[in-house]
């Protein structure tokens, strides 16, 4: 078996992201909509009817964070279900990509928790344990997507696919990590020079969007790199054909 190509699968994302930028981004950005919207409405007390929809204090606080982490999820899905596909030269539209992370959501979330309590208890234990969970289980969503595993079955699939390439793994997550730092760094530029300048809170949560839809179209096409390289290491399956496989 060949290496595991940091370069090319930091490569292999870019392209995914850039050819398919403007779904994965609007997707991205439709995740944190809710939560844009409570903090608009937040500083901005004439607009009341926005607050009602969530309703106020805490439980405005919650019911925002709540469905924004759903649509996340939604989101995250269907990005990584959209690359893989587009990879392999089939429709990556909108709503194909959505369909495939709606009728999967179910085993994502619930591997999602289990995923999060194995990589919180490990940092609880010490910070190196966390860091290796969260590499053992990397590409775990791609796995329920693309080859409908359940939830415990794509853990332990994720485990296998990463084992003897964690090390790669991490180091492309390191980079993947500073490049959406890097992201949020430009919009808090631009975003401090639009607030010093006078701003609507609705601009400033139109500039949380794109940050936020960038950050997550980036992540959800690493992972499908990540994952793409890994299947054609372990099993020998082109990563153009790797979407026809569990088809």
């Amino acid at each position: 078996m060949r290496d595991f190509q940091i370069g090319g699968t930091l490569g292999t994302a870019f392209q995914l992201l850039f050819g398919n930028f403007g779904s994965f981004v609007l997707i991205g950005m439709l995740a944190f909509l809710p939560l844009a919207l409570w903090m608009a409405a937040v500083a901005s007390p004439e607009h009341t009817e926005i607050l009602g929809v969530f309703g106020a204090g805490w439980a405005g606080i919650g019911s925002s964070i709540f469905a924004t982490m759903l649509f996340t999820y939604i989101a995250y899905g269907a990005i990584v279900h959209g690359a893989i596909q587009s990879h392999a030269g089939h429709d990556a539209g909108p709503g194909a990509m959505l369909g495939g992370a709606v009728n999967t959501l179910p085993a994502v979330l619930a591997a999602s928790l289990m995923s999060a309590v194995i990589i919180i208890i490990g940092y609880a234990l010490l910070l190196i344990p966390g860091i290796i969970f969260s590499v053992m289980l990397f590409v775990t969503i791609p796995t329920i997507i693309e080859e409908g595993q359940g939830p415990v079955a794509a853990l332990r699939r994720s485990i296998e696919l990463t084992d003897s390439y964690r090390w790669p793994i991490f180091w492309t997550s390191v980079v993947g990590g500073l490049v959406t730092g890097v992201l949020s760094m430009v919009m808090s530029l631009i975003g401090n020079a639009i607030v010093t300048g006078g701003s609507s809170p609705f601009i400033e949560a139109g500039l949380f969007l794109i940050e936020s839809g960038l950050s997550t179209a980036f992540s959800g096409a690493l992972v499908a790199a990540v994952y793409l390289e890994l299947r054609e290491i372990r099993e020998g399956i082109p990563d153009d054909r790797i979407a026809e496989t569990f088809a």
